[in-house]
């Protein structure tokens, strides 16, 4: 398949987009083995990161650290954080963790060294960290029994299950991911208590089955099903939850309830809290809820997908063939990769299956929504029988935006979407009516009057109907606002593959495409969707719209974040410095498109699919003192930066050698038209001379004299849309 992924798919709030864990994770745990104990950690309160937003996995942690971590996996986190005088002479009262390390010596969870200290700042090593946990678990008992410390608590560590998956060396210093998966595996270890007392004291396994969640942290953890959200149940586009309330199914053993076909027999209405559980309708999942108020308030703090229990299949729905409803269930055939593949793959769902369109259920014409025009179904088996029971579809309608009337909140399309409608309306103050959402393709809220023409907007609406006319209009609206383009001429165009190429990139069309009159040899602004496919041309455009002169490229550091910056020479004639957003396409040094992502340490690309070195940083990659076009973002960053291209070609046309220029006839030389619609950017001899930048017109010409000119966007008459003048005859000026 050939698939240009110029833009990344946002996640975006509603069901069919989940991460793996629904509170904001680390970037630096994600996609490891310790992304859900770091994260689920640091819903509940017990871990923390670093002010630059990531965790540190790979970093060590002190023994002061390592005791308020324990210290709030008991729930004391509050009682913690007050400074207390302490016993060891080495942690005084003003210590930031004397709290802390008062109350796990309190608790026997700590003794320090024997000679007074503690060791605060000192690193825990993996057999201090298991003996802390035993000791907070009441194992201490059993681990002196075992051969005491430390080979007794790593006995009792192994048996209880508190080292699966946390691997590490006695003596050595234990890693911060290390110990996230230790605490994490303790939280579900059954608390040993003492049932026996005097001379010869017995110690048994809490006979309730409490553990660190649910006696000390007040926490359900919970193997269920999200059944219902505020906006629908599994099997109605309509709910009767409350705003921001989940409904969750799951087994209890002290119920006599019958249980359902899933094999659930409880349910429970939690608050969504910071989490966005209302995003896993239909989804297993493991849920952490905490209970309130006696156990009358319940709000999930934690949240994640049930990964042992399900089987999932995410198709884009650029690769589905077909989809056929037979008698006993719904074939549905896909390409794995349409150009090298000779047969599509087959996949079953059930004949009723349950569909999450856009966040609601589908009740009716279920099939018809198994293949969106744009977008993607995760098909998912709950039951693992290799037959799909639950299907999620995303199916985006994509609106390039020709105005705003903020009057009757209304967002007016230059094209017509595949469902007829050519306009939006999102007025907040209709919210019992609808709901929506707006952000940007780096998930950045936005607002009606942020959008501006030109702007493309993929909507996903849980009916196709966002415009806000008549009876059967959405209910869900969610909305990412793009402005990633493309600009040049049509070289090839592939019927079979349903894909142009433009300046030599092939890019794939949307299915739901508007092209009018394109064809080969059409020159404009071809405009992109979520995946980098384009879904809208406009010819009469000029190529090169928005020119400027890139003077130099840099990085701007603050708080250990990197952010690109960029000296320009605007069309305007202002010299002004501009940021890069978070996402930036730009032709390199090599001719090479790129797409550019800022990260938090050093400004370096960060995704795999990038041309050339990855740890070389955008202001070494990007060629200066060109000519070039851009676009901004609603909040004036730079996306996209393209070398200007003179008449569809990379060459420059340099006039030095061609003789006399007639102003007066509107020509240069005997080829090309120069007149006061020329825009001219005058450059400088010394190019950090920034006061001495400007931009002109072609009427600063004169006769007789020569100039050193590149011209940019030539027309077939020869009239020149862009010069840059770098060198003038002494006589002019």
């Amino acid at each position: 398949m050939r698939n240009l992924k110029t833009v990344t798919a946002l996640l975006v709030v509603f069901t069919m987009m989940l991460g793996t864990v629904a509170f904001a994770a680390f970037e630096d745990v994600k996609g490891t083995n310790v992304e859900e104990s770091v994260t689920t950690l640091a819903a509940l309160g017990i871990i923390s990161g670093y002010e630059d937003g990531t965790f540190g996995p790979d970093r060590t942690i002190t023994r002061a650290e390592f005791a308020a971590v324990v210290t709030r996996a008991l729930g004391l986190g509050d009682s913690g954080a007050e400074k207390t005088p302490t016993k060891f002479s080495d942690v005084p009262e003003e210590h930031w963790a004397s709290g802390y390390v008062s109350l796990a010596s309190s608790m026997g969870i700590i003794v320090g060294h024997g000679d007074g200290t503690f060791g605060p700042d000192d690193e825990v090593t993996y057999e201090q960290a298991i003996k802390m946990l035993v000791c907070a678990l009441g194992y201490e008992p059993a681990a002196v029994a075992s051969g005491g410390y430390p080979t007794g608590y790593m006995v009792v560590a192994s048996q209880e299950r508190i080292t699966r998956g946390a691997t590490g060396t006695p003596g050595q210093p234990a890693l911060r991911g290390v110990v996230a998966q230790l605490t994490y595996n303790a939280l579900d270890v059954v608390l040993m208590i003492q049932t026996g007392f005097g001379r010869d004291p017995i110690y048994e396994k809490n006979p309730d089955g409490r553990t660190l969640l649910n006696d000390k942290l007040d926490v359900m953890k919970i193997y269920g099903k999200v059944t219902a959200n505020e906006y629908s149940t599994l099997t109605s586009p309509t709910s009767s939850s409350r705003e921001n309330e989940v409904t969750i199914s799951y087994y209890d053993e002290y119920s006599t309830a019958a249980v359902d076909d899933d094999g659930y027999n409880a349910k429970i209405v939690a608050n969504v809290g910071d989490t966005n559980a209302a995003d896993y309708l239909g989804y297993k999942v493991i849920a952490y809820v905490r209970e309130d108020n006696l156990g009358r308030d319940r709000t999930v703090v934690a949240i994640m997908e049930d990964k042992d229990e399900i089987d999932k299949l995410v198709i884009d729905a650029f690769n589905i063939e077909n989809v056929d409803e037979q008698t006993s269930r719904i074939v549905l055939e896909y390409w794995i990769d349409k150009e090298k593949d000779y047969d599509p793959e087959i996949v079953y769902i059930e004949t009723n299956p349950v569909v999450i369109y856009n966040g609601k259920a589908k009740t009716t014409k279920k099939v018809d929504a198994l293949q969106p025009s744009s977008g993607e179904l995760v098909l998912v088996d709950t039951n693992r029988d290799d037959i799909y029971d639950t299907v999620f579809v995303k199916e985006y309608e994509y609106y390039i935006v020709d105005y705003v009337d903020p009057v009757v909140h209304t967002i007016f399309a230059k094209n017509q979407t595949l469902s007829g409608y050519d306009s939006i309306e999102l007025d907040p103050d209709r919210y019992r009516e609808y709901k929506f959402n707006i952000q940007n393709v780096d998930g950045e809220p936005m607002e009606l009057e942020d959008i501006n023409e030109w702007d493309v907007l993929a909507v996903a609406a849980d009916r196709p109907n966002a415009s806000g006319v008549g009876t059967n209009r959405a209910e869900l609206i969610n909305i990412i606002v793009l402005n990633d383009t493309v600009e040049g001429e049509v070289t090839e165009y592939s019927e079979e593959y349903q894909e142009y190429s433009i300046n030599g990139q092939r890019y794939e069309i949307n299915a739901s495409a508007y092209l009018p009159g394109v064809e080969l040899g059409s020159e404009g602004v071809f405009f992109l969707d979520l995946d980098g496919r384009i879904v809208y041309a406009d010819t009469s455009m000029k190529v090169s719209r928005n020119y400027a002169f890139l003077i130099e490229t840099g990085l701007e550091t603050v708080f250990g974040s990197s952010t690109a910056q960029f000296r320009i020479l605007t069309a305007d004639g202002d010299v002004a410095i501009y940021s890069g957003a978070n996402t930036i396409r730009y032709t390199n040094s090599q001719g090479t498109e790129v797409t550019y992502r800022q990260s938090a340490s050093a400004g370096q690309k960060s995704h795999a699919d990038l041309v050339g070195d990855p740890n070389k940083d955008i202001s070494a990659d990007l060629q200066p003192g060109q000519l070039i076009t851009m676009r901004l973002n609603s909040a004036g960053e730079i996306t996209r930066i393209a070398s200007a291209r003179s008449n569809g070609t990379d060459a420059a046309f340099s006039i030095y050698d061609w003789g006399e220029m007639n102003y007066k006839n509107g020509y240069m030389g005997r080829r090309y038209v120069v007149d006061e619609n020329t825009i001219v950017f005058e450059i400088p001899e010394n190019e950090s001379d920034y006061e001495k930048y400007s931009v002109k017109d072609g009427s600063i010409f004169t006769d007789g004299a020569n100039y050193n000119v590149d011209l940019y966007d030539v027309a077939d008459d020869g009239r020149v849309a862009v010069m840059v003048l770098k060198e003038k005859d002494p006589s002019y000026g």
